[in-house]
């Protein structure tokens, strides 16, 4: 569909940007440091009560098979019954949409921009084994681990990607905050997405949903968490 011309044109220009070490979308592919900041502010801000943040990035993709495991306090935690994700409606794609092959596909971009985040958190004072990719987790049962860990507070920044961790997963309980460091293709997702924080469970009473555009905050949306 017109949705993987999108994704493919955005490859092609981060590709170029990358070999050039200039720009992309507005975006500086050698770092993320409003959204590094953004984030580390909220890590400390919430640290009395181990809040967790939900960071969505569709783009710039690490390759799986070559991930570091889980951190070990995950895989060596708690050993918890596998859950059945939840159900939950989503849109029909039709031909303008992208479909969850066409982004495995297309999204692996050159340059690893959730290392180069994770990078820039590390560099600003968050842990480095409190910060997981959701691509780290290889079976349902990490998966289920980490997700144990994030609703615990162990995991306090969590990256992925919409397809993989924007429905169907329960991470609610102490998310403060969710970042949007680029923008679906479709609407829903960003409504889907935020339902990942903004559900019934959650320990806060407000959840910020924070979006980023041009290299700056683009807008920051306190929202009633369930």
């Amino acid at each position: 569909g017109t949705g993987a011309v999108r994704l493919l044109e955005k490859h092609k220009k981060l590709t170029e940007a990358n070999a050039a070490g200039g720009k992309f979308e507005g975006h500086t592919v050698q770092e993320w440091a409003p959204a590094a900041k953004e984030i580390a502010k909220r890590y400390v801000a919430s640290a009395p009560t181990k809040g967790t943040q939900l960071v969505f990035l569709d783009i710039g993709v690490p390759d799986a098979k070559g991930l570091d495991p889980l951190p070990k306090h995950v895989l060596e935690g708690p050993q918890p019954d596998p859950v059945e994700s939840e159900e939950e409606p989503t849109t029909p794609v039709d031909q303008d949409d992208i479909t969850d092959a066409e982004i495995a596909l297309l999204s692996h971009a050159d340059r690893d921009l959730y290392q180069d985040l994770k990078q820039r958190l590390v560099a600003a004072g968050v842990k480095a084994d409190e910060i997981a990719f959701i691509h780290q987790a290889r079976t349902p049962t990490e998966a289920t681990q980490l997700y144990q860990a994030v609703n615990e507070g162990r995991i306090r920044v969590l990256i992925a990607t919409r397809s993989k961790g924007g429905i169907g997963i329960n991470v609610q309980n102490k998310v403060v905050a969710v970042h949007h460091l680029d923008v679906p293709w479709r609407p829903d997702q960003l409504e889907q997405a935020d339902g990942r924080a903004i559900r019934q469970g959650n320990e806060n009473a407000e959840v910020e949903i924070v979006r980023y555009v041009t290299e700056r905050v683009d807008c920051v949306v306190k929202t009633a968490a369930g």
